[in-house]
């Protein structure tokens, strides 16, 4: 099962064979830190100089992928009735870009 998703800037790589302290984007006072584990980069490159280098699946495959990714979430979080929320975490150098843009906006007003 899942226990966390943690978005990245590209060019971050998260070490799976060290820990990694995930932590809550509004309540960064919420932290856990990880151990064995695994990290699987999701995004692929599309276009690359203006040519579209990826090739699509097809929509059984694309079915296929996504009822395995399903498969990964807790009951809690797939039931209709009160689920659970799913939790997304951002990496430090995510967040702080993040908010840093977030204050500049505040500043120019």
């Amino acid at each position: 099962m899942a226990i966390a998703d943690v978005l990245t800037l590209a060019d971050e790589i998260i070490d799976d064979s060290k820990e990694y302290e995930i932590f809550d984007p509004i309540y960064t006072w919420k932290r856990k830190t990880i151990t064995n584990f695994y990290a699987k980069k999701l995004q692929v490159p599309v276009i690359l100089n203006g040519e579209c280098v990826y090739k699509s699946p097809n929509l059984e495959t694309i079915r296929s992928y996504c009822i395995e990714q399903v498969s990964f979430l807790w009951d809690e979080v797939k039931r209709f009735t009160n689920p659970q929320d799913y939790y997304v975490d951002l990496s430090p150098k995510l967040w702080n870009l993040k908010n840093d843009m977030i204050n500049k906006f505040r500043s120019e007003k």
